[in-house]
């Protein structure tokens, strides 16, 4: 029963070590390897309801370069308009 115990446990630590691992890679590569540049960042906005399902508001594409200040994007519709404001400096 112990040996059952053991094994069970050695099996979710290899895959937490495997997972982590695979982060750490990822993170690595996306950092250091990307070969081309990234042009833009795909945003999915949802609400969030604590008794409910969270529902989808929208999905924003915006570029990636520096903007002039705030930028605002129009979200959802009917009752579910919302304005999405970023900015992006570097």
């Amino acid at each position: 029963d112990a040996q059952h115990d053991r094994s069970k446990f050695w099996v979710n630590y290899v895959g937490g070590v495997d997972r982590l691992a695979w982060e750490a890679m990822r993170a690595y590569y996306q950092k250091f390897c990307v070969h081309t540049k990234w042009g833009k960042i795909t945003l999915s906005v949802y609400d969030f309801d604590s008794m409910t399902q969270n529902d989808f508001i929208g999905r924003a594409n915006i570029p990636l370069r520096e903007t002039t200040g705030e930028r605002t994007l129009d979200l959802g519709s009917g009752n579910m308009a919302f304005k999405l404001t970023y900015r992006l400096d570097w």
